[in-house]
């Protein structure tokens, strides 16, 4: 089984564009957390990203550093991938740090079935590429 699932429907490039101005355009809107926030996720699927969406918009919204903690992650598809792509360009944006830690093996398989293992920071062992 490979780790990247397509959902039933992919994200056009439109709904990536109007995802991204969404991050880009809450910030401050929502309750900051402290600064430093630490997010995990056990799937990052289409139907999930309702959920991670608020999360992630309240750590991006913290100007401090975020981390993803992918080692439970069970499942992810290409609009998992695509949200963790809009969610770092919208943090190298505001000149925050945002990095994956941990990726589970699903990730791995999954990003570099995708090509997108080094723009998410990660080698395929699993290392990060971006040391901050």
């Amino acid at each position: 089984m490979s780790g990247l699932d397509q959902p039933d429907e992919l994200m056009t490039d439109d709904e990536f564009e109007h995802l991204l101005d969404t991050l880009q355009d809450t910030r401050g809107a929502t309750t900051t957390p402290p600064a430093g926030t630490t997010l995990a996720f056990e799937a990052l699927e289409l139907d999930d990203l309702e959920g991670a969406l608020p999360r992630l918009r309240d750590a991006l919204d913290s100007d401090g550093p975020i981390a993803i903690d992918l080692a439970r992650l069970e499942r992810i598809d290409t609009a998992g991938l695509q949200l963790l792509l809009a969610c770092r360009r919208t943090a190298a944006d505001a000149g925050q740090a945002f990095e994956c830690l941990d990726p589970a093996e699903v990730f791995i398989e999954a990003a570099t079935e995708a090509g997108l293992i080094e723009t998410l920071g990660i080698t395929a062992t699993g290392t990060r590429t971006d040391h901050a």
